[in-house]
């Protein structure tokens, strides 16, 4: 069949077949009516929790000010936030919520099928995969519960037993069970950095030194004073005869050899060269092998020789003073952060505050009346039109005289219909 694709070609073919149109126009118009008056309403209850991180994750009960919770990275807080969310979605969590409120009263349709286990199996699995829907994003730090039933008092019901069953298990995720072997832990450290601090004290008693690098400081600092007190006296008498000196040349391109002025700077210059020989010769058996110096310097270097010798045992001794010291600060942390989580626990406090409490919903979610009636006369006029169409390719007649011009390539010159000739 020709088919003259404008509009009037169109329009003729629809007003040819209007009749089917509406047909299945009202065929599935009606079926989406019937479903709406027949469907079970669906109702769905919310509740959310917020989860709190860092500082804010838990009150301040019995910790110490070094011992705050530091603030989480951002993938930490995506990875612990999923991790709530497969809890609440757990085979267990959904199991113990479900014999709380009982399998028959959330899904009566169970109650003729098979034992209690497979009630409750095929109820956990209709639950988790159908009426248990948990919602998180990235962006914030709220998760949501949303549970559907045909009852809503049962969904409400269902959703606050739910949430406070994983409130319950969250709280025994930070339970530290390990409380007396950490206090244990404790006594045997605290003793063992005892006996260190006691092995250390008596080392330093013994060697008679409370710091070697101090002490080496000092030992240096002495050695060196000691040496510029012997020279210094030997400094100034040399600095003293070199300014007698330079005064006595200065002079004698004055005054005469044999004058008073230039006897009393040669005796000066000569007073003074045997004071510089005396003093060289004083600090050559002041520094020698049994000069005082050389004895007070001997010592010294003994000293510094043996503080090097005893260093070795010295810093052995302050890393285990260290270490112990480390381990005990280390188990006293952990000590306190099990005491505070028992004091949470016995209190019901965790770091997860329920924002919305689950109510029984008033309006169901399902059916959506409005969106079902416009698939329904959407898909009405798509298969009406797609009928026509088909109707006019099937049709094999000429229906209008421009359509046998256009095919056969002759002008028309009359018509004939029912009436007579046109």
């Amino acid at each position: 069949m020709y088919i003259e694709y404008s509009l009037n070609g169109f329009m003729r073919a629809f007003f040819r077949h209007y009749i089917k149109f509406f047909a299945v126009f009202a065929v599935c118009v009606a079926l989406g009516a019937y479903y709406i008056l027949t469907a079970s309403p669906i109702y769905e209850a919310r509740g959310s929790f917020i989860v709190k991180f860092g500082a804010n994750a838990r009150p301040d009960v019995s910790l110490v000010s070094n011992q705050r919770p530091t603030e989480l990275a951002y993938k930490d807080r995506n990875e612990i936030i999923n991790s709530y969310v497969k809890i609440l979605q757990s085979q267990d969590l959904v199991r113990k919520a479900l014999m709380a409120v009982g399998v028959e009263k959330v899904f009566p349709s169970l109650k003729s099928i098979g034992d209690e286990t497979e009630r409750m199996e095929l109820a956990a699995n209709s639950m988790i995969y159908g009426n248990l829907r948990i919602g998180s994003s990235s962006q914030s730090n709220v998760i949501e519960v949303f549970v559907t039933n045909k009852n809503p008092e049962v969904a409400a019901e269902f959703a606050a037993v739910l949430m406070q069953k994983f409130v319950s298990a969250q709280a025994r995720v930070y339970d530290i069970p390990e409380k007396d072997f950490l206090e244990e832990q404790i006594q045997t450290t605290r003793t063992s950095l005892q006996d260190a601090e006691s092995s250390f004290l008596d080392f330093k008693e013994q060697v008679g030194v409370s710091s070697i690098d101090e002490e080496m400081r000092n030992l240096l600092r002495q050695k060196t004073d000691l040496m510029s007190i012997a020279f210094k006296a030997l400094t100034e008498a040399q600095q003293e005869l070199a300014k007698l000196e330079a005064q006595a040349a200065e002079a004698k391109l004055t005054y005469r050899d044999d004058s008073a002025v230039m006897q009393r700077l040669i005796e000066r210059v000569e007073t003074a060269k045997q004071q510089l020989k005396k003093l060289e010769m004083g600090l050559e058996d002041n520094i020698g092998d049994d000069g005082a110096l050389a004895n007070r310097i001997g010592v010294i270097n003994d000293r510094i020789s043996y503080l090097e010798d005893k260093r070795a045992d010295f810093n052995q001794l302050e890393k285990n003073v260290d270490m112990a010291s480390k381990n005990l600060e280390y188990y006293t942390q952990l000590f306190e952060e099990a005491r505070a989580n028992n004091v949470i626990n016995s209190h019901n406090i965790t770091r997860i505050t329920v924002v919305d409490k689950p109510f029984a919903p008033s309006m169901p979610v399902r059916p959506r009346k409005k969106i079902i009636l416009a698939i329904a006369i959407l898909a009405g006029g798509i298969f009406g039109l797609g009928l026509v169409v088909l109707m006019e390719l099937l049709d094999e007649r000429f229906t209008a005289s421009d359509q046998l011009a256009k095919v056969l390539g002759v002008p028309v010159l009359v018509t004939f219909d029912k009436g007579g000739a046109a």
